[in-house]
């Protein structure tokens, strides 16, 4: 079977970003890389090719895989999490942002409710009366480089 838009996949991955592991879907690799996180399940990714979730790149890259087959994907900037925008620095009223009982500390992680969905920002900078924050992904700019074994195609 070979993977097109429209299957539902399920995809073991290993990302590697700027040399080195920022993302898997594998237990021992996250604990012998030093990311493994105790919250977090590890284990195949299911989801739709051609799915708005998944960025382009990788997307693409998985049309025409085999069942059982395992490829390296790259994926550039423009096909994965963009460019940096600085249109996407906010800053607010810090009171707006404290009535909901946040710690805010540089590097504070923050749920944001835009018109276009729930982004994360993080804290760049806090001022008596106003928090910055940057609603950039961590991965944007970033040449993202799949590893990817397609699991199996479940429809």
């Amino acid at each position: 079977m070979i993977a097109n838009v429209g299957n539902k996949v399920k995809i073991d991955y290993v990302l590697e970003v700027d040399g080195k592991v920022y993302d898997t879907s594998f237990l021992d690799v996250a604990k012998n890389s030093g990311i493994f996180n105790v919250d977090r399940h590890y284990g195949p990714l299911v989801f739709e090719v051609g799915s708005p979730s998944i960025i382009k790149g990788l997307n693409e890259g998985l049309e025409g895989m085999y069942v059982h087959e395992e490829k390296e994907i790259v994926v550039s900037p423009i096909n994965g999490y963009g460019f940096r925008d600085e249109s996407r620095i906010q800053t607010l009223p810090r009171k707006l942002i404290e009535k909901e009982e946040v710690d805010l500390t540089p590097g504070t992680k923050l749920r944001i409710t835009t018109q276009n969905g729930v982004s994360v920002a993080v804290v760049t900078e806090l001022t008596e009366d106003e928090v910055t924050f940057d609603l950039n992904p961590d991965l944007c700019d970033k040449t993202l480089k799949f590893k990817v074994f397609l699991r199996d195609i479940l429809q």
